[in-house]
């Protein structure tokens, strides 16, 4: 579960990690009854459906930093090439 590729997980497989979230009887607590190693297992798939939801709602943020940021990089540079302009002035 350490190695499982949580920022790829398909559409297909969300999809139906859904329907199975949305039964009933898909609750920690009810499983942990029942069998509790198979409660880690619950709460795992429940983390890996909120993770995948946030992380599919920040990707276009994150892609906008990355983005400005290189602006703003350039932006830099241009100033210290004019700061370096204007100490040879002085």
């Amino acid at each position: 579960m350490l190695t499982y590729p949580k920022d790829n997980i398909p559409d297909v497989r969300l999809n139906a990690l859904k329907k199975i979230l949305a039964k009933e009887e898909f609750n920690v607590e009810g499983i942990r009854g029942r069998a509790p190693a198979a409660a880690d297992l619950c709460m795992w798939c429940i983390a890996m459906n909120i993770y995948s939801s946030v992380s599919r709602k920040i990707e276009p943020k994150k892609k906008k930093v990355a983005e400005l940021t290189a602006v703003l990089d350039a932006a830099f540079k241009v100033l210290r090439e004019k700061e370096s302009e204007l100490d040879i002035v002085k």
